[in-house]
Formats: structure tokens, C-alpha cells, sequence
């Protein structure tokens, strides 16, 4: 993230978690954030909740898995604010569960959120910031993504595609002018650890003090 001049961020997630609190302090620094989230009623109401000026912030409705809403509403960010200088792909989902047990739609969800939603916002993002011959695309993967973890393996082969995916098109984009960033955090208090931790398996993996 750029300091100094104040920009404009385009950020999915952003009605709890890390995205959450990353879109507090950038707009608490001045910057311009296009808020996304697909629960946008969560959205508004932490929004009402810390005053989010609706001169630099604007929010709105995404599903990450649909490329056609990636289409629709970064369209609707650029519109709003002429040109977006950063993108932050920050929505996911971690369900716990041993894989001979997990059902299908817990392992389409993780991978449709995690790791194809992250692939359409980098495309979209991309085209855009290509065409300006500048820009930065943030990619969050997990540590989970670097050391593979029991209990979580349909989350830890999301995150490995994120960052494997994120290495590659750091390559493709350097040279049109785009930065391409990965993230790997550790475990955070966040409501989708909290609601792993609830799973048998998830307990396994977050057992420690946190």
C-alpha cells in the first residue's frame, strides 16, 4: 500500500475480518475505498457504525464467484472514482473438516472463494490497470498457504493456489507496470477462524492459546 499521496482502493470482504479493519485505516488516513462484500447489509451497518464518509467510500454488493459481478461492479468502482490505483482480494471462507468426510459443497465453496473469485478479481483488476500502465494487486494467501495443516486441507489447497497463482502473474504483470503483492498471514482472530475452530477438525488446528 502507497503512503503518502492518498489512493484509491477497490476491496472485497470488507464486512468483517482483515478486510474489515485494513478498510478502517485506510480511510482513517484519507484514502478513497470501493467496499465490497456479499453480505452488504453487514457492510452498511459497520459503516454507519464508524462513520465512513460516503464522499471517499462507496459500498456495494459482490459475490467474488461470479465473474460477471466482478465485471459489473469494478466497472461501477472505476466509474465512481476514474481510476482504481489498488486491488485487495481479501474475501474467503475456511471450513474445517477431515477430507474423507467434507461434504462437496465445502470444498467448492473454499475453492470457488478462495482461489477462483481471487482469479477473476486479479483478471478484472488487471485489464484495468494494465490499460493505465500502473497499479497493485493484493493477494491474501495464509501461512497455510506456505506449511500444509490437517484438518484444513481444502482451505490450505486454496491458499497454496493463491500464492503459487500470485508468483506467477507477479511476472506476467511487472513489466506492464502492475505490482502484484502476496500475503500470507498467521492465524488471526477473525470470525472465519472462529467459526472453524467450532468444527472438530478446525479445534485440531487452533487448539493453542490465542
Amino acid at each position: 500500500m502507497t503512503t503518502g499521496t492518498p489512493s484509491t482502493y477497490f476491496m472485497t470482504g470488507c464486512a468483517s475480518g482483515i478486510a474489515q479493519h485494513v478498510a478502517d485505516r485506510l480511510i482513517a488516513r484519507g484514502d478513497k475505498v470501493y467496499a465490497t462484500d456479499v453480505n452488504y447489509d453487514a457492510l452498511a451497518r459497520h459503516a454507519n457504525e464508524k462513520g465512513w464518509p460516503e464522499s471517499r467510500v462507496k459500498l456495494d454488493t459482490l459475490d467474488v464467484r461470479k465473474l460477471e459481478d466482478w465485471e459489473e461492479v469494478f466497472e461501477r468502482a472505476v466509474e465512481t472514482f476514474g481510476k482504481i490505483d489498488v486491488c485487495m482480494n481479501i474475501a474467503g471462507v475456511m471450513l474445517g473438516g477431515w477430507i474423507h468426510e467434507q461434504p462437496a459443497k465445502e470444498i467448492d465453496m473454499q475453492i470457488d472463494i478462495n482461489l477462483k473469485g481471487l482469479i477473476w478479481g486479479t483478471q478484472v483488476a488487471s485489464k484495468h490497470m494494465v490499460s493505465n500502465k500502473s497499479g497493485h494487486i493484493v493477494n491474501i494467501a495464509s501461512l497455510a498457504g506456505v506449511a500444509p495443516i490437517p484438518g484444513i486441507a481444502v482451505y490450505v489447497a486454496s491458499k497454496y493456489g493463491v500464492r503459487g497463482f500470485s508468483l506467477a502473474i507477479a511476472n506476467e504483470l511487472k513489466p506492464l507496470g502492475v505490482d502484484v503483492t502476496v500475503v500470507c498471514p498467521d492465524a488471526i482472530k477473525t470470525p472465519l477462524v472462529e467459526q472453524c475452530a467450532r468444527t472438530d477438525a478446525g479445534a485440531m488446528v487452533f487448539s493453542a492459546p490465542r
